[in-house]
């Protein structure tokens, strides 16, 4: 609406254009402090991944799809970015900038806030935010005694030995114990068993669990729990 005496223009956004000798457009939003908004207006969280391709295609991902790190401490921060990185390798996801673009819709409650407390554009490579984000998560992660985890693991409720033995092989490299001699890693994996399990492995193995070599007790918790003979 043009108002007598003013010449000036209003839009639906409440801007407003000199029409002649007035104030340019640039002029008045260098006045507010850019874009014609006040300094204190502005967002203090700037995005922290730098984004270099703004005309990059990406194949759509349903979000139901994609798996979620929330900062929870029975959460596996390596676990979580080996699925992530499956994941985008499905749907040819190679580059640096889409692992990037994808990553943060993934990061969820306090994560998230830790993500955007980041910085802006402080984030240039997809291996640069997978050495932040394992620096923050996988220490926050780890128990204050490294060897709680490892040495006195115990087979939970509604885990078979198979998944035993895998949680067990994960935290030998987790905690970098591959220097363990069999004897000491067939001893810890043993102990970790309920007591049904020790008497069933004794009896499909057709003698005493613990003279057999590690790797044949792995082998064996393998076929009983696919129940194989």
């Amino acid at each position: 609406m043009v108002e007598e005496g003013e010449g000036e223009v209003h839009n639906v956004n409440g801007e407003e254009n000199r029409i002649g000798g007035g104030r340019s457009r640039g002029e008045a939003r260098d006045r507010n402090g850019g874009g014609g908004r006040g300094r204190g207006n502005q967002d203090p969280f700037g995005f922290p991944i730098l984004d270099e391709d703004t005309t990059l295609k990406m194949k759509n991902i349903s979000p139901s799809i994609l798996t979620n790190f929330h900062g929870k401490r029975n959460e596996y921060p390596e676990a979580f970015l080996f699925e992530f990185e499956v994941l985008c390798k499905s749907y040819d996801y190679l580059r640096d900038d889409k692992e990037l673009k994808l990553f943060p819709a993934t990061l969820k409650d306090s994560t998230l806030k830790w993500f955007m407390s980041l910085g802006m554009n402080s984030i240039r490579t997809w291996a640069q935010m997978k050495e932040d984000f394992l620096g923050k998560y996988r220490d926050y992660r780890m128990p204050s005694n490294l060897k709680a985890e490892f040495f006195k693991m115990t087979q939970k409720e509604d885990e078979n030995i198979e998944e035993l033995v895998e949680r067990f092989f994960y935290n030998i490299k987790r905690e970098k114990k591959d220097n363990l001699d069999e004897e000491t890693l067939k001893a810890l994996l043993l102990k970790a068993f309920k007591d049904e399990w020790i008497d069933l492995l004794n009896l499909t193995g057709k003698w005493y669990i613990s003279q057999l070599p590690f790797a044949d007790i792995c082998d064996l918790c393998v076929h009983i729990s696919r129940g194989k003979s």
